[in-house]
């Protein structure tokens, strides 16, 4: 081999080794976040403690500090720097020094003229700031944060915005290299701060979760803190979200996750419990249900030789929902067959007799049943029938020409119906109606949200539809349908019969990006009736509670279609 060829080759391999130093350098504080955190000593109350206000902390400055707000300094960077201080500090009075201190590393606030500090109290109601004077800070720093409460960030915010529709936008790194799938400690916290405070300041209903929302922050720290492994990280942060107690909060089920709970496979029917016992109350395809054979009022009682109770048990922390009744349905899609492949073992109960089946279940959402009908028809008695799940917008005015002459109509909601709400309402309603109370958020002053002009829909109709009005609602009625039961209750003197909604109403944030590639999503508008009271977890206003029995559903009985068409024949 010649000289310059050797000479070629040794700069070659210098050159290689020296960008292989470089990235391993580059690499140094990632190789660290994965390091394992079992043997680590639990946190102490002081710690935990502090970690509280620095989470409370360095959300407010991130929303409220003009210089924070605008993106001028990297502020999941500082977070990072800031958890060791706090960690080690050992007393509130060091607490409070290195908030000082903080805070003058922030940057001075100039004087706000134009920041609106009279908020009625109506807008208040999720805004909580009380940490500020409850934390024990000194005088001079509890001045400083209520000086730059009352001198906030007015313009562009970095990390938040609303875009059409009144939908929440969250700008955040992703974090989304296989380093961060179980990062260190600092960087779990990162994932908590970061969703609390968005739910803190974005959520409209927060103060409706069920739960002290600076509490949830306290008892979550130590559990992600202490996240033993990378399953156990995910697991929180599932955890987290479905503590919101909101079905729009849905969470990304990561590769980690399908291998610990198993692959999911959708069943072609919904379930309910009635008695204590999970039961099924809703085909979505026939021939599917068909073909593994389930019929409804079937008792399912366990699934692989797993008792149902005691899956429900295991699982339903992990189900994201605003009230119980949605929760089991969505347990029903989303946990009830899980498993390493799609063969599974099911035993139920069939007129009093045990059945154990073996099938195999389809991978993949199955498609709900063609009804081969129109979505409008004429039930005996001249009472008329609308299933809004099947009605398109260009339908609309076919469907109620062909029943005008009905003593009474029934729309059955129980189903996510299309855009028809507003279609219905102008031939419903002789007049124009308030259909509902809409807040958003104020990106001026973040934590208080504000009414919106009130929504209103109709005009006037010498030709409205003078008959009675049923409309029909259940655990299947979420979201979209929920606004459009609003509607149509606004819009008419309805009778709404069923049973509780999915309590899930208003829309929903794009995706917000955590820590690890994860992600999440909440509602990000208020919804309310009229009259100021919300479906958000309660579901719509019910009239006539009426659910189904294992023996109807087993005899192929509607028991509230059934209540809805009596309800009219008696009126």
């Amino acid at each position: 081999m010649r000289f310059e060829e050797i000479f070629r080759r040794i700069i070659r391999y210098r050159r290689i080794m020296r960008k292989t130093i470089l990235l391993l350098i580059s690499l140094i504080p990632l190789l660290g976040l994965t390091q394992p955190s079992a043997g680590k000593p639990p946190l102490t109350g002081q710690q935990v403690h502090s970690l509280t206000l620095l989470g409370e902390l360095w959300g407010f400055l991130k929303y409220y500090h003009p210089a924070v707000a605008q993106g001028q300094q990297d502020w999941d960077s500082i977070l990072i720097q800031k958890i060791p201080l706090y960690l080690e500090a050992q007393d509130k009075g060091a607490v409070n020094r290195l908030t000082a201190d903080w805070l003058t590393e922030t940057g001075s606030v100039p004087a706000c003229p134009s920041c609106d500090n009279k908020v009625p109290d109506s807008c208040r109601f999720n805004l909580d700031l009380s940490w500020i004077n409850e934390a024990n800070f000194s005088r001079e720093v509890v001045d400083r944060l209520q000086f730059i409460r009352d001198n906030r960030n007015q313009g562009p915010n970095r990390f938040v915005a609303l875009q059409s529709y009144s939908q929440l936008v969250t700008h955040e790194r992703p974090y989304n290299t296989p380093a961060f799938l179980y990062p260190a400690p600092a960087y779990r916290l990162l994932l908590l701060f970061r969703f609390w405070n968005i739910v803190h300041y974005f959520s409209p209903y927060k103060y409706l979760c069920g739960k002290d929302w600076k509490q949830v922050l306290e008892e979550k720290i130590p559990a992600f803190y202490g996240a033993a492994d990378t399953v156990a990280y995910h697991l929180e942060y599932v955890r987290l979200i479905t503590s919101l107690n909101d079905g729009h909060a849905n969470f990304y089920a990561t590769p980690v996750l399908r291998h610990y709970w198993g692959d999911n496979h959708y069943p072609p029917f919904g379930c309910r419990m009635i008695d204590g016992q999970l039961v099924v109350n809703k085909l979505y395809n026939d021939s599917l249900a068909a073909l593994i054979r389930i019929k409804p009022g079937d008792v399912i009682t366990a699934v692989n030789g797993e008792k149902v109770v005691d899956k429900m048990t295991r699982l339903l922390e992990y189900v994201s929902a605003s009230n119980e009744a949605a929760r089991v349905e969505f347990f029903t899609s989303a946990f009830l067959f899980t498993g390493p492949d799609s063969n599974f073992v099911v035993t139920k109960i069939r007129n009093g007799r045990s059945i154990t089946d073996s099938f195999r279940m389809p991978a993949i959402r199955p498609p709900h049943s063609d009804p081969s009908t129109l979505p409008w028809r004429m039930f005996d008695g001249n009472i008329g029938y609308v299933n809004l799940g099947g009605l398109l917008t260009s339908q609309v005015d076919s469907a109620m020409d062909g029943l005008a002459g009905a003593k009474g109509i029934i729309f059955d909601v129980r189903n996510y119906p299309y855009d028809t709400e507003k279609g219905l309402s102008s031939r419903l309603c002789a007049h124009p109606f308030v259909m509902a109370r809409v807040t958003l958020p104020d990106l001026k002053y973040p934590g208080v949200f504000r009414f919106e002009k009130n929504r209103s829909l109709g005009s006037t109709n010498r030709h409205a539809y003078k008959g009675q009005v049923v409309l029909l609602a259940d655990e299947i009625s979420v979201s979209h349908s929920e606004w459009a039961l609003m509607t149509l209750q606004a819009a008419t003197n309805a009778t709404t019969i069923g049973s509780t909604t999915a309590g899930q109403d208003g829309n929903i944030s794009q995706r917000i990006l955590l820590p690890g590639g994860l992600f999440t999503r909440f509602s990000t508008i208020g919804v309310y009736y009229p009259d100021g009271t919300t479906a958000q977890r309660t579901g719509v206003k019910i009239d006539v509670t009426v659910s189904p029995t294992i023996r109807g559903l087993q005899e192929g009985r509607d028991e509230v279609l059934e209540a809805g068409i009596n309800f009219i024949k008696e009126h």
